[in-house]
C-alpha cells in the first residue's frame, strides 16, 4: 500500500512533464509558421527572434543545405518578401539549444566557412573562421561580416578553437564528429567542399 503515493507523484510528474513539452512546444511551432523562414518548403532548421536564421535545402529536396540570415536592417517594410544575408553556401551540420519555454538560446552550425555560433538574444555571431578557405569564398565572407559589423557589434570572428568558451568548443567537437557521414555522404554526390 506505501508504494501507491510514490506511484502516483511518479505518474502526476510523467504527466506534467509530457503536458510542458505539448503546450509549450505547440505555442512555439504557432509562433514559428507565421514567419517566411518558418514556413517554407525547403526549410530545414530556423533559428532565432524572428526566425531570423534559417538552413535552407538548396534546391527543395537536395542534401546540399546553406546557411541564411535575414538582417532586419535592411529589410524595406513596404516591399514583400525579404532579403537574405548568405552565411555559408555548404553547412554540414547543426544543432539547436534552446532555453527554458522553448525559447531559443544558441544556434550551432558546422559548415565549409567554418564553425557559426549565433546566440539569439541579444543577436550576435561569433564564426570560428575555417583558414582553408578558397580566397575568392574568403572575400565574400570579408564583405558579409562588414556588413554586420555597419549595425553595431554583431559579428565575432575567432582565429582559434581556444578563443571559444568551453561550451561551444564541446559544441564544435560534437559535431565535427557527428558531420562526418553528411560529409562522406556530400563527398560521393560531389557537393563536398
Amino acid at each position: 500500500m506505501k508504494k501507491l503515493p510514490s506511484k502516483k507523484i511518479v505518474i502526476t510528474f510523467i504527466i506534467f512533464w509530457v503536458a510542458y513539452h505539448v503546450f509549450f512546444g505547440a505555442i512555439r511551432m504557432l509562433i514559428d509558421f507565421k514567419y517566411p523562414n518558418g514556413s517554407c518548403d525547403n526549410t530545414v532548421v530556423a533559428f532565432g527572434k524572428n526566425l531570423r536564421s534559417v538552413i535552407f535545402s538548396i534546391p527543395q529536396g537536395s542534401n546540399k543545405w546553406v546557411l541564411r540570415d535575414t538582417q532586419p536592417e535592411i529589410q524595406q517594410p513596404d516591399v514583400s518578401g525579404f532579403r537574405l544575408t548568405s552565411l555559408d553556401e555548404n553547412v554540414y551540420d547543426y544543432e539547436v539549444e534552446m532555453g527554458w519555454f522553448y525559447q531559443y538560446k544558441m544556434f550551432y552550425v558546422y559548415g565549409r566557412n567554418g564553425f557559426w555560433v549565433i546566440q539569439a538574444d541579444p543577436f550576435h555571431i561569433k564564426l570560428l573562421r575555417n583558414q582553408n578557405m578558397p580566397s575568392k569564398d574568403a572575400r565574400e565572407l570579408d564583405e558579409t561580416i562588414a556588413k554586420y559589423n555597419a549595425y553595431g557589434n554583431q559579428f565575432t570572428v575567432v582565429k582559434d578553437e581556444s578563443d571559444l568558451t568551453v561550451e561551444e568548443q564541446n559544441a564544435y567537437a560534437h559535431l565535427k564528429g557527428k558531420a562526418q557521414p553528411r560529409i562522406e555522404e556530400l563527398k560521393e554526390q560531389g557537393l563536398y567542399p
